[in-house]
């Protein structure tokens, strides 16, 4: 940011209030201009951001003041700038750190608000064009007005990459970031050092906070960021307060029951941060959630309770206004306002969101893509499609989009830890009395709730042989090609047992084979059982790990029971088929992160040549 101030000189006011064609009562006051601002930022979104503060602590006189874009017709390119005119308010002197004299809190300031490459075209224009003695000709100003469209265009380009990145920081996820080529934690100890040279300095401290807060490390993240808010108070940034705001209350949330009064020191930050930027949906969102928590922990049907709601509610309505395709605001909006309506007024209400549901959905595909927010991203895209299968009138596709809504939440339980696929099923179970009419809630909540029971150290302790399950095409014209990689792959391996999942195709192969023992589900009849299969089978004596599926190839549903099997960490091995659904699996890039990687608990996902070997291979150590 470049700030340059100029005082309107004595010649310059003389001659301007005694100009005959204007009129001044008081012309101390009623002069506009007798202190300039110019303030060049980077991007527009910069731009937009300092006008909104100084509109906050300004008496902007709308009357003398304008953008000059505004004049512009739509196929005109030109001068671009924003100017403010107005006298300065009394919390200003606040935000500045710094006394101003009484007798010059009322005098005008006129601020040209603008961008660097709008800039840099006006002090061009101003030298080459408006400044000269020879007017320019109709071809330079052509040109001029080239140079102003490719700026423009520029300018609007740089903006978006801002929002983008600004969105990428925020939803960076812990497991996978990477900070100019450092891990979070070689990031972590770099920055300690710089913090520890100066713990006042603000920069290095929030940057410190904010991977803090990634890790989860809440208490960390509020030592850091305490000393530099005392400090600093009102100047600091409205994001260093948001981010102390959510960091005390998730401390206090992470380290046993609520504390009133250190938690309203919390949301005291919180809104505090809302008062210095009221357009930051990621503090009104995180606002409603504090009283969200404040909602479940009070008594069912107390006062409090229903007050704490009310809050939850409001916060997430403004997050929702400021952002409305933001998928955490969306997605508590839609259940606050929503919930306990029938199902008509769910579906009417859906289908006028409809357009906003769907730019939600894509925008969190784009962040699932760079694998930002995981596995935050996969919880909301699941939640999201709950939503839309309800705003659809063809029951197919509704049907098919509720199934995709288990799908992602499969994903998102795959890669999460325990607490996050907790704060996923709470969110859940919010929606608990509108599950008769969005049956696939109860597909998702049972998935998640017996992922995090099955993760239990009780339910992981017992060590029995490799379970074999085995699914695929129920195509018997095609099994010849793969019964005798079977037969040959599973001769001489100790398992307890092989299952099936059909009765023809590659079920028919594993049929004959000696220690073939029937699944437990034919997954083809009712898929809604997906969620309970793969617990009946662990539950049954075996630890995830012990467990394989193999598939060859396969349908939408072999598919969607591979995903599921990954959402219980059971090791997934898959020999490509041409045109499989199954097979399209491993080229999914929202899985990729399980696939042929080391991460935990593991190599989940594997790519199986048409190999004995490697066959063998994967059923012994499930790699």
């Amino acid at each position: 940011m470049i700030v340059t101030t100029r005082a309107k000189e004595v010649q310059s006011f003389a001659a301007k209030i005694t100009d005959p064609r204007k009129s001044y009562t008081d012309p101390l006051y009623d002069v506009t201009d007798l202190c300039g601002v110019r303030v060049i930022l980077l991007t527009l979104h910069d731009v937009n951001k300092m006008c909104a503060w100084v509109r906050r602590n300004f008496d902007i006189n709308d009357e003398h003041s304008g953008d000059t874009r505004a004049r512009l017709k739509d196929r005109e390119f030109g001068y671009r700038s924003i100017h403010l005119v107005g006298p300065i308010r009394e919390p200003v002197t606040d935000a500045l750190l710094m006394a101003i004299p009484s007798d010059l809190r009322k005098l005008t300031v006129e601020l040209q608000i603008r961008t660097v490459l709008q800039h840099a075209w006006a002090d061009s224009y101003h030298d080459l064009g408006y400044k000269l003695t020879v007017p320019a000709s109709a071809a330079i100003e052509r040109d001029f007005a080239g140079v102003a469209a490719g700026l423009e265009a520029a300018d609007e380009m740089l903006s978006r990459i801002q929002v983008t990145q600004e969105a990428r920081l925020r939803h960076v996820d812990s497991g996978t970031a990477r900070v100019q080529g450092r891990t979070v934690n070689q990031e972590i100890e770099r920055l300690t050092l710089v913090h520890d040279a100066d713990p006042k300095a603000v920069r290095p401290a929030h940057q410190l906070a904010r991977l803090y807060m990634l890790r989860e490390e809440w208490r960390k993240a509020v030592e850091v960021l305490t000393p530099v808010v005392e400090h600093h108070q009102q100047s600091v940034a409205a994001a260093v307060l948001r981010d102390l705001g959510v960091a005390t209350c998730k401390d206090l949330r992470a380290t046993g029951p609520i504390r009133d009064d250190e938690y309203r020191m919390g949301q005291a930050y919180l809104e505090q941060a809302i008062k210095a930027d009221p357009q930051d949906v990621d503090a009104w969102a995180s606002y409603g959630g504090t009283w969200r928590a404040l909602e479940q922990a009070a008594p069912e049907g107390s006062e409090a309770r229903k007050e704490h709601r009310q809050r939850a509610k409001e916060s997430y309505y403004r997050a929702y206004t400021i952002d409305p395709t933001d998928s955490y605001a969306l997605g508590n909006f839609i259940e606050y306002e929503l919930g306990g309506r029938d199902r008509a007024v769910w579906r009417d209400a859906l289908r006028l969101l409809l357009p906003t549901l769907e730019g939600a959905i894509a925008r969190c595909q784009t962040h699932a893509t760079d694998r930002l927010g995981l596995p935050w991203v996969y919880f909301d895209l699941g939640k999201l499609h709950l939503f839309l299968a309800v705003s659809l009138e063809n029951e197919t596709q509704a049907h098919q989009t509720a199934l995709t809504g288990l799908d992602w939440y499969g994903r998102g339980a795959a890669i999460a830890a325990t607490w996050q696929s907790q704060s996923a099923l709470g969110s859940l179970k919010g929606l608990a009395a509108v599950e008769e009419y969005l049956p696939a809630l109860g597909w998702c909540r049972r998935l998640l709730e017996r992922v995090i029971a099955l993760r239990e150290p009780a339910n992981l302790s017992r060590v029995v042989p490799p379970v074999l399950i085995v699914t695929g095409y129920a195509d018997d014209e095609r099994s010849h090609e793969h019964s005798e990689l079977l037969r040959a792959g599973l001769q001489h391996v100790s398992v307890t047992r092989y299952a099936r999942r059909t009765e023809a195709g590659i079920g028919r192969n594993v049929a004959a084979l000696t220690r073939f023992q029937r699944a437990w589900l034919d997954c083809d009849r009712d898929l809604q059982q997906l969620p309970e299969y793969w617990p009946q089978v662990i539950v049954g004596g075996h630890v995830p790990n012990h467990v394989r599926l193999l598939a060859i190839g396969g349908d939408d549903t072999a598919r969607l029971e591979c995903e599921m099997a990954l959402a219980f960490g059971i090791p997934v091995g898959i020999v490509r088929v041409a045109g499989s659904p199954v097979s399209d699996l491993l080229d999914d890039p929202y899985w990729s992160a399980l696939k042929d990687q080391k991460v935990p608990p593991g190599r989940l996902l594997r790519t199986l040549p048409a190999d004995v070997e490697a066959l063998r291979a994967f059923i012994r150590t499930g790699q």
